[in-house]
Parts: C-alpha cells; structure tokens; sequence
C-alpha cells in the first residue's frame, strides 16, 4: 500500500479488530445508503493519520445515512471532516480492489498498512 494512500475493503478483520457496534437503525434504504456511499467513496483516498483516514470514511457514510454517531470518550481524529479527495495521481478502483502500488518516485510503501478505508 501507498504511504499516505488509504482504501475501502469489506473485510478488513486482519487490520480492524476490537470495538463494538452501536444501535443501527431501522429506517428502510439504510443498507443500500450504506453500500451506496462506501462504493461512491474516493478510493483510493488521500489518508493522513489526523485525517481524512478510515474516522473521515465512517463518519461521512454515518452522517450521509443518518446513522447514529458512536459513543466515544476518545479522541477520535477526522470524524466529522470532508470526505477524502481521490489520493493524486491514482485512478478510481472499486471496493476490495488489492492495495495500490506506490506511483513512481514517490514515497516507499507504508510497512504498517494492511487495509484501513
């Protein structure tokens, strides 16, 4: 993966662990919101550890679905800003697409991303 690139996948359980889910909602449409906006999510995305990063993705599909926001006491950088641009110089790919190779000349490969949206 990029440095300073991130990207959207469906499983993400081998980087993405602990946590739990709040209340989901039972508004009609939501999955399909859901979908919608994740696939419709720049990917791959300019990623920055204070964001945007993986807070950025999951507050803009919570926010555009009208989903409840988790209750954190931590601090939780890129919640609540604009979504990701497109990361330069990368072409969209779909969700699940393998991790982007570095662009020529740039910066060498993250050695701790193993996927993250």
């Amino acid at each position: 993966m990029a440095s300073g690139v991130g990207q959207t996948f469906i499983d993400n359980t081998s980087f993405d662990v602990g946590g739990s889910c709040g209340d989901w909602t039972e508004d009609c449409g939501t999955d399909e919101c859901v979908r919608k906006t994740a696939s419709n999510y720049p990917n791959p995305s300019s990623y920055n550890l204070g964001g945007p990063n993986s807070n950025t993705f999951a507050s803009t599909i919570a926010s555009k679905c009208k989903l409840k926001a988790p209750l954190n006491p931590y601090w939780t950088p890129g919640w609540g800003d604009a979504p990701a641009p497109l990361a330069p110089g990368y072409s969209p790919v779909p969700i699940n697409t393998p991790p982007v190779p570095p662009l020529p000349g740039g910066p060498p490969p993250d050695p701790f991303a193993r996927g993250g949206g």
